[in-house]
């Protein structure tokens, strides 16, 4: 139906939704809001054939199966759509990933030529992403470590009614053992698994100080044009809702441009002792990646 799909990876509060906001602004890119049906459906549904698409009662209990998937209620999807496309579309377990896609484009009247998907907690499983779509393509966003902590604090003390807001520490230690592995992780499985040509690198701070070169990097590398309205992604979002409102919360800064006024905010927000220590614990990856 399209080209091969394409992965947002990043640890939490990295700026992945940011990236994501930015490219599903594009054109021709589709990116949905955050969910990860494609692997949790993967181990009863894997084998789909054309024979299940055939198969009534085997439809049902996929389109239940979807559907009851951790934030899909937040898709807004056409049950009697999905079922129709499956039947239509699905001879494969990566077709039906296809046809879930086209009935979320179906709702939002948006034709694209290929679908990305984000979320956070792929980064442990990217192995399993790539035996599904062996050309898929992978985006690695990365974000000073120290920011991330304070970000972590923040999403911590705010106070939501959504079940979906994360539950993340905010002991600087402990974050910093996350970030590192979380980082690290991420880069060995690309490196390990994923030809060079199909992965992508991007800094957060990068993004908000200069977001024009860094879009038209990343169209070049998709090998599509570079389309203006990623740099207008806000005003999408405020008019189409891009983000759901479920998770608005602590992504209320998706509502206005880029901006550097989070940047290096660490310094002030935490204790020259949480400082050292985070440095520390997370010394190899924040040198990898031009924070020390």
């Amino acid at each position: 139906m399209c080209d091969p799909p394409l992965f947002i990876l990043g640890s939490p509060r990295s700026g992945t939704t940011l990236l994501r906001l930015l490219l599903a602004s594009h054109q021709d890119i589709l990116v949905p809001p955050e969910c990860g049906y494609i692997l949790w459906n993967a181990p009863a549904f894997a084998d789909w054939s054309i024979r299940d698409a055939k198969n009534p009662a085997r439809v049902d209990e996929l389109v239940r199966a979807i559907l009851s998937s951790k934030k899909m209620d937040t898709w807004g999807l056409d049950q009697h759509l999905l079922k129709e496309n499956i039947i239509r579309f699905g001879s494969s377990y990566q077709r039906v990933c296809d046809a879930v896609i086209a009935a979320y484009a179906h709702k939002t009247g948006k034709t694209y030529k290929f679908w990305g998907d984000k979320n956070n907690y792929y980064i442990h499983y990217i192995n399993e992403i790539a035996s599904l779509f062996p050309d898929a393509r992978f985006i690695h966003i990365v974000r000073d470590g120290r920011d991330v902590a304070c970000s972590y604090r923040e999403v911590m003390e705010l106070e939501s009614a959504s079940s979906f807001k994360p539950d993340l520490p905010t002991e600087a230690g402990e974050i910093a053992e996350q970030w590192h592995k979380n980082v690290s992780t991420v880069e060995a499985s690309l490196s390990a698994m994923i030809k060079p040509k199909n992965t992508f690198r991007v800094r957060y701070e990068d993004i908000v100080t200069d977001c024009l070169p860094q879009m038209q990097g990343l169209c070049q590398w998709l090998a599509v044009d570079f389309d203006p309205n990623m740099l207008s992604f806000h005003k999408k979002n405020m008019e189409q809702g891009l983000e759901p409102s479920q998770t608005m919360d602590w992504k209320k800064r998706t509502l206005g441009p880029v901006s550097a006024d989070t940047l290096g905010r660490y310094s002030r927000l935490l204790s020259p002792e949480e400082i050292q220590c985070f440095n520390q614990i997370a010394k190899e990856s924040l040198c990898r990646f031009d924070y020390l």
